[in-house]
């Protein structure tokens, strides 16, 4: 379980400058890294990893190892956006992993940043990404299979929405239908239906430390079992770092499921 920064600020050590680092060791633990090494339901990675994984992402922009100002959200974040119809948001502050969601977010615009990347756990049974343009105010979704159309414009309505009430929060003017929605095509697939969050990390390392073109992005499912034991190790070290591809010749297949 996470631990509430709202109840517990003590929970996460401080740097030199006074604010408040993440330290992954509250997030993961060794029953939850065990899942990179299953299949099937046991294999399918639940929030706390996917937060884990992010704030150790932002850890990384704080050190100046990442180039792009980027905001790496939490999954209740979306969770929040897409199926909270009270649009109250405040309350997802305290559940962001890290101080800087707290206190970035809180007291400062997104404008002032790039990108924000949003993992979506769509009703806790498949894992999509939304990476959000702040600059070009594009909302682009990604996923490695496919939802219907309905599923997939709810999750873009909803984090339109929080964007806008956020922007109007800090007097920052925007119009609702300035904001596009595209959703990326021509993008690693799954041929299981376990490995969703695996691609949403996949896709997030790629963005983070190789290009934000999707299109250029060139890994495939062959290569889910490799990045599976990589995403354990930089957890188990508290070190993001790039994939390393895998020549897929050599790498032995989940088994797909029959159609």
């Amino acid at each position: 379980m996470f631990i509430s920064l709202q109840d517990d600020d003590a929970a996460e050590p401080r740097s030199k400058n006074g604010s408040e680092s993440f330290d992954a060791k509250h997030f993961v633990t060794e029953h939850i890294l065990s899942i990179f090494d299953k299949t099937g339901a046991d294999g399918w990675l639940n929030d706390d990893i996917i937060n884990g994984y992010y704030s150790m992402l932002h850890r990384e922009q704080l050190r100046g190892s990442l180039s792009r100002k980027t905001v790496f959200a939490s999954s209740f974040l979306a969770e929040k956006a897409v199926f909270d119809t009270l649009h109250d948001y405040e309350p997802v502050y305290p559940l962001c992993p890290g101080h800087f969601y707290r206190t970035q977010l809180s007291l400062n615009s997104l404008s002032d940043f790039d990108y924000m990347l949003c993992p979506v756990n769509y009703k806790k049974s498949h894992w999509a990404l939304v990476i959000v343009d702040l600059k070009r105010r594009v909302l682009r979704y990604l996923d490695s299979s496919e939802m219907p159309q309905a599923k997939v414009d709810r999750v873009l309505l909803g984090l339109r929405m929080f964007i806008v009430d956020h922007y109007k929060k800090f007097n920052v003017v925007t119009n609702i239908y300035d904001w596009k929605f595209e959703v990326v095509q021509k993008l690693p697939k799954q041929s299981n239906w376990w490995d969703c969050g695996v691609f949403v990390l996949a896709y997030t390392n790629y963005f983070a430390y190789r290009s934000t073109n999707p299109l250029s992005w060139g890994f495939n499912q062959r290569q889910c079992q490799s990045y599976r034991q990589q995403f354990k190790q930089q957890l188990t070290s508290l070190e993001a770092r790039p994939l390393q591809e895998v020549n897929t010749l050599y790498v032995t297949s989940y088994v797909s499921l029959p159609s």
